[in-house]
């Protein structure tokens, strides 16, 4: 097996990947020797809704070639089971090693089945530990060969080993995260924690993999509820999370309908899907005032409404006369005791055809102000690891990785972490199904690197980092099993 990935590595090029893709699922855009015709790949999707451009903007950098060769290569190293593991039947997967090696065994096992993943690559500050490490098996020679570039541009590359450049940091991510795309499910979505260093770069680069289309926000998270002393101009408080889908038009993704894969949860009627008992307030607080837009009465099932409030001020309604028209002609209005209200349908496609109001999902859609909130900050992930009696820093709070699992609206989800660190996914994949009976999976990869010298973790008997979050996942695991025996499955194989 390892032989034959060695041969096949060396016949790989930087385009491979693309190529069998394209061998896949458009076969008549080759020959018969096996060489892509271009021109009848355009044809063939030439159409009137297809603008097929000549230039367009792209992100560049030094190592782009020799990364995206990385993405095609395969392992050329065996995953051994770690028969000590007293919990080897678990579905749940802890993978120790360089991620990029995991994720390339990973694609043949797990491809198009991920449903959520969540990453928090190194934050290349300059001075946080990042340099790239990853291993050159080429001289500058046989490189440039390889990738077809300059031999000087080659050496280049090559000297890129142990620095923290911007394109060292890019080169880094580029196959990891073309590999992490292979493995999502088409309704799948990616989170990416990254800070003001790397941001702007890694929108470019995940608009370059995943496609522009595909992007769906960059969230801010509050890192801290006190002003740092130590930053010249301003008090930078806050990182964020970019999030990208597979596939914007699946029918059951994340930013296309709301819960389906529960559909025993949700109503339906002829007009759409919702949550019984789920409506909304159509008459303005007090806060909002008063408007004259707003004044009207309005006859709804034999009984005229007018916007009074309950101390009995004259307020207005929320809506005009004609949005409030529409809904009495649909007859999604409520009555309530003290009033009347409005049912909140979750399908996109109720909110396209009627323009009335947008769908709604019980609360559970994240805002993209929401994690500006110090339940998100990094102090909780701190305090999380001290109840079970653990060190780790920069840890991210098991809070923020439950919220961002429960937008992917699948309890049986695998979820995948190939920064693993301290096992916060695997913690927030355990708390989630002992909440709500769910079956989720979840797959961690950490690389067995060293804790720093003379820190708490090496005082306490750490040696790697992956050492800490394993011993975290049997301790949260422990407590979880106790609490709830029956309900879920906890720990990790391999």
């Amino acid at each position: 097996m390892i032989k034959e990935s060695i041969d096949k590595n060396g016949q790989t090029k930087v385009n491979s990947f693309q190529l069998e893709l394209l061998k896949r699922d458009f076969p008549q855009c080759f020959d018969k020797v096996g060489k892509f015709d271009i021109k009848a790949f355009e044809n063939l999707i030439k159409t009137e809704e297809i603008d097929i451009k000549k230039e367009g903007y792209s992100l560049e950098f030094l190592g782009k070639s020799y990364a995206r060769l990385l993405a095609s290569l395969d392992s050329e190293t065996v995953i051994v089971p770690d028969k000590s593991n007293e919990n080897s039947h678990s579905q749940n997967v802890y993978i120790v090693g360089d991620n990029l090696d995991a994720l390339q065994h990973l694609k043949y096992s797990y491809s198009g089945q991920i449903k959520c993943i969540y990453i928090d690559p190194p934050y290349n500050t300059g001075s946080d530990g990042f340099v790239y490490n990853d291993k050159f098996e080429f001289t500058a020679e046989e490189l440039a060969k390889k990738i077809n570039i300059e031999e000087d541009e080659a050496r280049r590359v090559l000297d890129m080993q142990g620095t923290s450049t911007h394109s060292a940091w890019l080169t880094f991510m580029y196959p990891r995260l073309e590999l992490a795309r292979n493995l999502l499910d088409e309704d799948g979505v990616i989170f990416i924690s990254v800070d003001d260093n790397e941001q702007a770069n890694c929108k470019l680069l995940c608009d370059s993999i995943f496609g522009e289309n595909s992007y769906v926000t960059s969230i801010p998270r509050l890192t801290s509820a006190q002003r740092p002393s130590q930053e010249k101009y301003l008090s930078i408080q806050h990182d964020y999370v970019l999030v990208y889908v597979k596939n914007k038009d699946s029918e059951n993704g994340f930013a296309r309908t709301i819960k389906r894969n529960n559909l025993d949860e949700i109503l339906e009627d002829g007009i759409g899907h919702y949550f019984q008992g789920d409506t909304s307030p159509i008459l303005a607080s007090a806060t909002q005032g008063y408007s004259k837009n707003g004044d009207y009465d309005f006859e709804y099932n034999g009984k005229v409404y007018s916007p009074i409030a309950s101390d009995g001020t004259r307020r207005r309604w929320l809506w005009t006369r004609e949005r409030m028209n529409a809904a009495i002609k649909l007859g999604i209005l409520v009555p309530t005791q003290n009033g009347i209200r409005v049912q909140n349908y979750i399908d996109m496609e109720f909110q396209e055809k009627t323009n009335i109001m947008a769908p709604k999902d019980s609360g559970l859609i994240l805002a993209s102000y929401d994690l500006i909130n110090p339940v998100y900050a990094n102090k909780h992930g701190t305090k999380s690891l001290k109840k079970l009696d653990l060190i780790f820093d920069f840890a991210k709070p098991v809070s923020l990785i439950k919220e961002l699992i429960k937008l992917c609206y699948d309890k049986n989800a695998i979820c995948l972490d190939f920064f693993s660190g301290s096992a916060t996914t695997a913690q927030a994949v355990m708390e989630l199904n002992a909440e709500d009976e769910g079956t989720r999976k979840f797959i961690l990869v950490q690389l067995d690197e060293p804790v720093k010298k003379g820190s708490e973790a090496e005082k306490a008997g750490y040696k790697t980092i992956d050492e800490i979050g394993r011993e975290r996942i049997r301790r949260a695991a422990s407590d979880f099993a106790q609490e709830n025996p029956e309900k879920a499955e906890y720990g990790f194989g391999l």
